[in-house]
């Protein structure tokens, strides 16, 4: 019974731990982030106003704001860290011409 019991809170805490990364609830402080430190850098050599000051940020609200950066207009150094970022955060943006009225 003990080992049942055992077995199924490792379960549970796997699980839990999974379910962070599938729903990006994962959190990105500003302190030791390299993901925090990248994007605020992307703001600001694009001219865009610095992201939401509210810290720290979950995966969904850097997800966000990516959206709003236009890799089209990107210089070359501001792509490396647009790509890094796209990586870390498995972003994909929806292109305009994949959307169907």
């Amino acid at each position: 019974m003990k080992k049942l019991t055992l077995i199924a809170l490792m379960l549970i805490m796997i699980l839990t731990l999974h379910a962070e990364d599938i729903n990006n609830q994962k959190i990105y402080q500003p302190g030791g982030s390299r993901i925090y430190k990248a994007i605020n850098a992307l703001y600001i050599s694009t001219g865009h106003s610095q992201p939401s000051t509210t810290a720290p940020w979950s995966a969904s609200e850097l997800l966000l704001m990516m959206d709003k950066i236009d890799p089209a207009e990107l210089s070359e150094n501001e792509m490396r860290i647009y790509e890094y970022i796209s990586e870390e955060l498995d972003y994909h943006p929806a292109k305009n011409n994949d959307i169907k009225m």
